[in-house]
């Protein structure tokens, strides 16, 4: 079941929209995924938001996505929850009031609590930029994520693509993509891996 929101569609109301709809679609034995990419800010308080099509940076609190709301909803859902963020200084979603975040090691921990046990994927640090290419037509970070879901993530040859053999590629393909100026961040609960696409035989060549 996918939804998908791009340019003028991912406005403010469409994006609360989505997160309702994936709150109820997703069930109990599925995993849900959220991709984000465009751009992200914070308040004057530290609080980051995701800037939908339509906001106005003036007034973020009625017009964007606080991460709180992202979290909220991933937090509470029956599936096993995933969340893609490509935005510049990505680690930031993660800021504490009125300072950067770029403690990747406390982001980590955070995120392997029980309380929360929502894998994510980020595209840098809090200090990086999220670097792109019109030779990719995306960032480093979409096109390494493309790229392992397609097939080159099947480290073992075995079929499949992982929480694990995932964030491995990625690590890895993004460092070579941008000559090591990002480094994308993961966070993950303790023993959180499972399949996250099924490969065929010729899908990797």
């Amino acid at each position: 079941h996918l939804r998908i929101l791009s340019d003028a569609e991912a406005s403010d109301a469409a994006l609360r929209d989505g997160l309702a709809w994936l709150t109820r679609e997703a069930r109990a034995g599925d995993f849900a995924a959220l991709f984000l990419a465009g751009h992200g800010v914070d308040d004057a308080s530290g609080r980051y938001f995701f800037l939908p099509y339509d906001s106005d940076p003036a007034r973020l609190a009625e017009t964007a996505l606080a991460y709180d709301e992202i979290k909220q909803t991933l937090t509470s859902l029956a599936a096993r929850s995933l969340l893609f963020v490509d935005t510049c200084h990505a680690g930031g979603i993660w800021g504490r009031p009125g300072e950067p975040s770029s403690d990747v090691v406390r982001v980590v921990n955070d995120l392997s609590s029980p309380e929360n046990g929502v894998i994510v994927f980020a595209s840098s640090t809090h200090a990086q930029l999220s670097l792109e290419n019109a030779d990719w037509e995306n960032g480093a970070f979409t096109e390494a994520l493309l790229e392992g879901l397609s097939g080159r993530a099947d480290l073992f040859g075995d079929g499949e693509v992982t929480v694990s053999t995932l964030d491995a590629y990625i690590s890895r393909r993004v460092k070579k993509l941008t000559a090591g100026r990002q480094t994308p961040p993961v966070g993950k609960p303790v023993g959180a891996d499972f399949p996250l696409a099924l490969i065929r035989a010729d899908a990797a060549d």
